[in-house]
């Protein structure tokens, strides 16, 4: 694949500063060393932008972009605009990196190992790879050997559109995407829920979702984080926030996973004529983006139909229950 840059990595940033140094020392100390690092900072007000500039200066392959769009004021807002950036230098391989996380010496020589492997077998093919994390604390102490299961969640490796549309399962700070990826991806639509996700069911929808068991990324979990990791129990607790609270939450949230898939189904439409999307992937997005069209009744019919649900027996309980009344 022809491009400028074998490697581009994002990163969005705002008010990081205690953190991000240390994040970008562990990509600057990464055994592949060609790479770009492309950082937006959304306005920050603390010394972020200054620790940015100075690294910048200090190493030529770390560009912070300088625009006039204002402040995003969300991580999805910011990321979208650095793949809009992405997509114009062509580059080939795309990292995503959170400002407040610690890599692994060896992420990029490994997750593009596995990339070339993946493209060796289907070399044309729009691909996103991601991997396991290890949970720590705001002093690199280990509080989770591993972030999936720390979530209750997992990799699925057949038909992972059908979790996906409704929940979930990768994080992008441990995610490596194709261009050809990001090319069907972006621009990413407003109704987009995370870019990470959008990502992931673009790739699930079009070409390949591959896992990496390794752990390669140690999330800090602290009190700053913008989307924090919460074990599986903390976030079933009913005594954490009211009942009826987390009941309209849960509703907002499927809403919101409609409207995504909705744009998903214009999105992967377009790729039809390619011959790239298996029909019954365009008739599962399809359904679940027609879901409020239906009866109450009728809502379960058709997610039992295409069996659309989420990863456990209690969280896809309590999604269909939702669907149902909604």
């Amino acid at each position: 694949m022809a491009a400028s840059c074998d490697i581009a990595i994002v990163m969005a940033a705002c008010n990081g500063e205690e953190y991000i140094r240390a994040q970008i020392e562990s990509i600057q100390n990464q055994t592949i060393a060609n790479w770009k690092l492309i950082i937006r900072d959304d306005e920050s007000t603390d010394s972020t932008l200054a620790i940015l500039s100075e690294l910048a200066n200090n190493d030529g392959r770390i560009k912070v972009i300088a625009d006039k769009l204002g402040p995003q004021k969300s991580a999805q807002k910011n990321f979208s605009l650095l793949v809009n950036v992405v997509i114009g230098c062509e580059c080939g391989y795309v990292f995503f990196s959170d400002q407040d996380d610690l890599w692994e010496r060896d992420k990029l020589e490994k997750m593009m190992m596995y990339m070339h492997v993946v493209e060796a077998d289907f070399p044309e093919a729009p691909i996103m790879i991601h991997s396991d994390l290890i949970v720590v604390d705001a002093n690199n102490n280990e509080l989770a050997s591993s972030f999936l299961r720390f979530q209750g969640l997992r990799h699925e490796n057949i038909f992972p559109l059908r979790v996906l549309l409704a929940q979930n399962f990768v994080t992008g700070c441990a995610s490596l995407v194709n261009l050809s990826l990001l090319k069907i991806a972006a621009p990413f639509p407003n109704e987009m829920m995370m870019h990470d996700w959008w990502l992931a069911l673009c790739a699930a929808s079009t070409g390949k979702l591959l896992f990496v068991p390794e752990r390669m990324v140690r999330y800090r979990q602290h009190g700053m984080n913008s989307i924090g990791a919460k074990g599986y129990w903390a976030r079933l607790n009913p005594f954490a926030t009211s009942i009826m609270f987390r009941w309209r939450r849960g509703k907002k949230n499927i809403s919101g996973t409609i409207n995504q898939a909705r744009a998903l189904s214009m999105r992967v439409d377009q790729e039809l004529a390619t011959g790239s999307v298996p029909l019954v992937y365009m008739d599962t997005i399809r359904a679940y983006a027609r879901l409020m069209q239906l009866s109450p009744a009728a809502r379960l019919g058709s997610l039992q139909k295409y069996r659309i649900q989420r990863q456990t027996l209690l969280t896809d309980l309590i999604f269909k229950l939702r669907v149902f009344f909604m």
